[in-house]
């Protein structure tokens, strides 16, 4: 009986582990030092001043991971395309890291970011003023596409020779946001949000840190050509998933309902062909 409740224990402590990091980022003067200091804040990371935090729910992760996938999947399947882009999933446990870092309301990046679950990871950080641009608080969907237009509207500032290897200039600030989004092996995203006033206060983590000078942003070629070897290709979006992501879980669906209708389909053929051939032999009497 001790054992049991020994054991019933650690899964209540493993599970609030992965729900509530031990700490939420660390900071170090000097980003190669493996002795990180730990952040002062941890969760629930309470906002700070008069920031307010804003709600998240499944719809509105559903609607920006999906953002995210498209914008993904067009950098994919276009000439040149992207060889091995994976489809982003969503975490909790970087919307945990987004949300406490986004109750101070404030659009300052670290570079120098870890986590228990990620060595490194990015962060695109926005503003939107709705006094300025006379927008609705409450449409959080809109306001949540607005932010996120801007940043992948950053495309225009980048070209090819940048995609395949990024260049040491003081400019990444024209297209770093966009980076961001479309690093093929950059696999999860976490997002928050919060408000003071009425300024909205925008932020997506990214796991890993998207490519940085030097790096190339995705390796060109077909899509899914070079697909990782814990993902398969969703040929939809010309991704590559891992299994149990939401594109899985759409995927089986897809199935379902293509198997579905294919049985439903032939056992109605199957009911009139039979219907027909009693016609014919006379079994049922016409009036």
């Amino acid at each position: 009986m001790i054992a049991l409740v020994f054991l019933i224990l650690l899964i209540v402590i493993y599970s609030a582990a992965q729900e509530a990091p031990s700490f939420i980022y660390c900071i170090s003067e000097n980003c190669t030092d493996v002795n990180r200091i730990p952040c002062a804040r941890s969760p629930p990371c309470t906002p700070t001043g008069d920031c307010k935090q804003m709600p998240m729910n499944e719809p509105l992760r559903f609607s920006i991971t999906h953002f995210h996938n498209q914008l993904r999947s067009t950098a994919a399947t276009n000439t040149p395309g992207a060889s091995k882009m994976r489809a982003l999933q969503y975490s909790k446990h970087l919307e945990i890291l987004a949300q406490c870092w986004v109750n101070t309301c404030t659009i300052e990046k670290s570079s120098c970011l870890t986590s228990p679950f990620f060595d490194r990871f990015g962060q695109n950080l926005g503003v939107i003023d709705l006094f300025e641009k006379g927008g609705d608080l409450n449409d959080h969907a809109n306001l949540w596409q607005e932010i996120m237009t801007v940043w992948s509207d950053e495309l225009s500032n980048i070209n090819a020779d940048i995609i395949e290897r990024i260049p040491k200039s003081e400019n990444h600030y024209r297209y770093e946001h966009y980076i961001e989004m479309v690093t093929d092996y950059v696999a999860h995203i976490g997002c928050a949000w919060s408000s003071s006033n009425e300024t909205m206060y925008f932020a997506c983590f990214y796991g890993p840190h998207g490519a940085v000078s030097g790096e190339a942003v995705y390796k060109f070629g077909t899509y899914c050509s070079e697909c990782p070897k814990d993902t398969e290709c969703y040929k939809p979006l010309g991704l590559c998933a891992q299994t149990g992501t939401e594109v899985q879980l759409w995927k089986k669906r897809l199935r379902f309902k293509e198997v579905s209708s294919r049985s439903i389909t032939h056992v109605a053929m199957k009911i009139l062909y039979i219907y027909c051939l009693a016609l014919n032999a006379g079994l049922f009497v016409q009036t």
